[in-house]
């Protein structure tokens, strides 16, 4: 199966009410509506919305642009949000006085989106939506949390993390099994192991969550799984069975569509992958003896650290 790089977009921010700000991809908000972004010549962002209870609420976002490689003595950029609008970090009402400085968007293709602008510096803003919460192996969403609809900022120049993956069959026609790698700027994205590094070096765990369409969990999209990219490879595996239970849960995984989507490193957009599943693994074709060679040939040059994906 051929490589398909693919970029689309989103990143976030913790909602708070004060002046606060997040270690990973960072969200502005949940369930928010009537959503407004602002940027003005000094680099800030203003993001407005109403939260269910109808409060409106004034976000003012600063301080980080793009991602930095992984640093195991490092800490990830991350904005700072004072979401009383000026008033918490700069003693006064910001937003009130805040000129907007919006350019039309003309930047990489975006996922999720809600809206985004082209700042003066001409870098990107981007409020982005999804539901990142999902729980995984297909279960049913037991608590309003997991149906949550996270309202995500992200501020870049350049290009997007590049995520590419491939497609094939693990254990002949057992599984569907996906398989790639995340990049920035060439580098690979990932954290770093617990035991051996400090808390602050986790700032640059990224998660990929693996969706699935028309699968034995139901009809239509299914969160399938969701996993860390691996250190140092920044790569990955899911695995989709028909019909299988273990220690992880229950994989039904196996569906019509795939769809995988990866939180981009620092406050750059994540970024998606959808592609087409496999037919069931025929060992007399020998198109699909050709490409499952091919995509061992792949996966033993990424050097995935991962046991579950270096057999096939």
């Amino acid at each position: 199966m051929r490589r398909v790089p693919v970029a689309f977009a989103l990143v976030a921010l913790l909602a708070l009410s004060l002046t606060a700000a997040a270690s990973a991809s960072q969200l502005i908000a949940r369930n928010a509506s009537d959503v407004l972004l602002r940027v003005n010549a000094a680099g800030d962002a203003l993001v407005t919305y109403t939260k269910p209870n109808g409060a409106r609420v004034r976000a003012l976002a600063s301080g980080a642009l793009d991602a930095l490689p992984p640093d195991a003595r490092g800490r990830q950029v991350k904005f700072r949000l004072d979401y009383s609008g000026g008033w918490k970090s700069r003693g006064a009402p910001v937003w009130k006085r805040f000129g907007d400085r919006c350019r039309p968007y003309d930047g990489p293709e975006l996922a999720f989106l809600v809206t985004a602008c082209k700042a003066p510096d001409g870098t990107y803003w981007v409020l982005q939506r999804w539901q990142r919460s999902l729980p995984y192996h297909g279960s049913r969403a037991s608590t309003r949390f997991h149906y949550t609809w996270e309202l995500r900022l992200s501020h870049f120049s350049g290009d997007l993390a590049r995520l590419e993956v491939w497609h094939d069959w693990m254990h002949s026609s057992l599984f569907h099994e996906l398989f790639g790698r995340v990049t920035y700027r060439g580098i690979p994205v990932h954290g770093f192991p617990k035991k051996r590094f400090a808390s602050a070096s986790q700032s640059f765990a990224r998660r990929v969550y693996a969706d699935t369409l028309n699968s034995g969990y139901g009809p239509g999209w299914w969160r399938a799984d969701a996993l860390r990219t691996h250190y140092p490879t920044g790569t990955f595996c899911v695995l989709l069975a028909k019909n299988l239970t273990d220690k992880w849960g229950t994989n039904r995984g196996w569906g019509q569509r795939y769809r995988i989507v990866v939180e981009g490193p620092g406050v750059t957009p994540d970024i998606v992958w959808i592609g087409d599943a496999l037919p069931t693994f025929d060992g007399s074709n020998a198109s699909h003896v050709e490409h499952e060679g091919e995509m061992e040939r792949i996966r033993l040059s990424l050097g995935d650290p991962d046991r579950r994906c270096q057999f096939s």
